[in-house]
């Protein structure tokens, strides 16, 4: 008898941990499910900002071509001298 009830325990406890997988397995798809929903989410967020950003930069830019013209020099050039400055630590 005492066989028997061993062999059921361990039966049991197989059918437990099998269980216990598939509960976990289904809990890791639900929240990767909702990882998914949430980055969405943020994606659409940052898309939106992204477009009121650039549409706000455009109308800027007709308003005041030559100060924008006049920045984007500024930009291109302090960007020219970092990445000189980046090269030429590279070369010694």
């Amino acid at each position: 008898m005492r066989k028997k009830r061993k062999s059921l325990t361990k039966a049991q406890e197989k059918r437990e941990e099998k269980e216990k997988l598939v509960s976990a397995r289904e809990k890791a798809k639900e929240a990767g499910k909702d990882m998914k929903e949430a980055a969405k989410l943020e994606y659409e967020k940052i898309r939106r900002k992204m477009d009121e950003t650039s549409k706000k930069v455009e109308e800027y830019i007709k308003k005041n071509p030559k100060r924008a013209t006049i920045v984007s020099a500024g930009v291109g050039a302090a960007l020219g001298a970092i990445i000189a400055m980046l090269i030429s630590r590279k070369r010694k």
